[in-house]
């Protein structure tokens, strides 16, 4: 990620002229990622889209935050490239972490279809077992984020309107060997009960990797709802 977000300060402080390009995702997991010349229409890069590893957009405040990046696994080695853009129109940035998001949820959803059928057909097959944790923080006008208070027999979180939230998902595997987790391409988050796909906002993604003990995996976004 830090490597990433370096890319993209570069970009943004570079005088070299921008080479406008068109960024095609697609939105089914054995599609491929393709980057046009805009000028030319020549294909300057085309990969599966299962070799993206990693995702992350600028950070939020800073010039960056209409910039995005990706990482392509390259060539089955354990290099990797980074690709980095700035769009005229922030909002472009969202939506485009989303189309990521759709194909990759797509691809899991295959992947554990796969998995059930291996269960079914095997019973000998390796079970991983995960507990996953869910913490909403809000901001307390000091510049931090606060936990909200939880009701236990209701199981909701009571927060409260208008403030900006920051999601916190904690996931640590307690069986078998490590399955390691690779990256996240995004959190979808809507409030209420049984909301459609069309209802979730892709949240912005702040960070995600391991914890200092490597026992478990964090990932976190920031939401605001006033947007």
């Amino acid at each position: 990620e830090a490597e990433a977000l370096c890319a993209m300060a570069t970009l943004k402080n570079s005088n070299n002229s921008p080479s406008p390009v068109t960024l095609y995702v697609p939105n089914i997991p054995d599609g491929s990622v393709r980057i046009i010349d805009q000028s030319s229409s020549t294909e300057i890069a085309s990969f599966p889209i299962y070799k993206v590893l990693f995702c992350v957009r600028g950070q939020n405040g800073t010039s960056e935050y209409d910039c995005f990046a990706f990482t392509e696994s390259y060539s089955g080695t354990e290099e990797f490239q980074i690709h980095v853009f700035s769009c005229e129109i922030k909002e472009t940035v969202s939506r485009i972490l989303y189309s990521f998001s759709t194909a990759f949820k797509r691809s899991s959803k295959q992947a554990s279809d796969n998995v059930k059928d291996t269960i079914v057909s095997s019973p000998d097959s390796d079970i991983f077992m995960f507990t996953v944790s869910l913490e909403v923080k809000e901001d307390d006008g000091k510049g931090n984020f606060s936990p909200v208070p939880k009701d236990r027999e209701k199981f909701y979180f009571k927060v409260k309107q208008g403030l900006e939230k920051k999601i916190v998902i904690t996931i640590k595997q307690i069986s078998n060997k490590e399955l390691a987790i690779e990256r996240c391409f995004g959190m979808l988050l809507s409030p209420g009960r049984n909301v459609k796909n069309s209802d979730m906002h892709l949240l912005d993604m702040e960070s995600m990797g391991k914890t200092p003990d490597g026992n478990a995996y964090v990932i976190s976004g920031l939401w605001n709802p006033n947007i």
